[in-house]
C-alpha cells in the first residue's frame, strides 16, 4: 500500500504573547482559523519544535521561533515528517497588498527580503514550496526601522474583522481547492 503524502501548512510569526495580534504574525492568526475551521487541533510538541496538529494527512504547524530564524524549526518538522517541499505551503504577511488582499503563489519564488521565507529557504536549500501572501499594507515611510515598527504594531478592529470575515475563509478556501486536491 502506497503511503499517502503529507501535506505542510505553516504560519510565519513570531512566537510569544507580546506579538499575538500583529501584523507580523498574521500567518499564525490564518493558522490559528484554519485549525479551527478544518478541526486540527494544535498542540506543543518541545521535539518538533513549535504548535502542531496532523489529521488526514494534513499537518499544521506554528514555529515556536522568531521570525528571522524559524526555518530551522520548518525543516525539523519537514525531515522527521519526510514532507516533500512542494506538499509545503507557508501562510505569511505580505507589505505589498492592501490588509486582508490574499494571493497563492507557487514555483520558484523570490523571498522578496522577507525574512520568515528567507530562513525557510535557506533551511530547506529549495524553495519550491507554495504561500499564500496575506496583505498588511505598507508604512508611508520605506526607512528599515520604520518598516519594522509597522510590522510588530497590532491590527486595529475593523482590520482583525475585515480578517476574520473575508480574509481568513478566503485562505481556507485557497489551501483547499488550491493546495489539498
Amino acid at each position: 500500500m502506497k503511503r499517502t503524502e503529507l501535506k505542510l501548512i505553516v504560519g510565519l510569526g513570531n512566537y510569544g504573547n507580546q506579538y499575538v495580534k500583529t501584523k507580523h504574525n498574521v500567518g499564525f492568526l490564518a493558522l490559528d482559523y484554519l485549525s479551527f475551521m478544518m478541526r486540527i487541533p494544535l498542540r506543543s510538541s518541545n521535539p518538533m519544535g513549535g504548535d502542531i496538529g496532523e489529521k488526514n494527512g494534513v499537518v499544521l504547524f506554528k514555529p515556536r521561533s522568531y521570525m528571522n530564524i524559524l526555518g530551522a524549526n520548518v525543516a525539523n518538522v519537514v525531515n522527521k515528517k519526510k514532507i516533500e517541499p512542494r506538499n509545503i505551503i507557508l501562510l505569511h504577511d505580505e507589505l505589498e497588498l492592501g490588509t486582508g488582499v490574499c494571493k497563492y503563489r507557487e514555483g520558484n519564488l523570490s523571498h522578496k527580503g522577507h525574512n520568515g521565507i528567507k530562513s525557510v529557504q535557506n533551511k530547506l536549500r529549495n524553495n519550491e514550496f507554495k504561500r499564500i501572501r496575506i496583505g498588511i499594507d505598507r508604512p508611508k515611510s520605506r526607512a528599515p526601522k520604520d518598516v519594522a515598527d509597522y510590522v510588530l504594531k497590532g491590527f486595529n478592529k475593523n482590520d482583525l474583522r475585515a480578517l476574520e470575515d473575508e480574509a481568513f475563509p478566503q485562505i481556507l478556501n485557497m489551501v483547499r481547492n488550491k493546495f489539498l486536491t
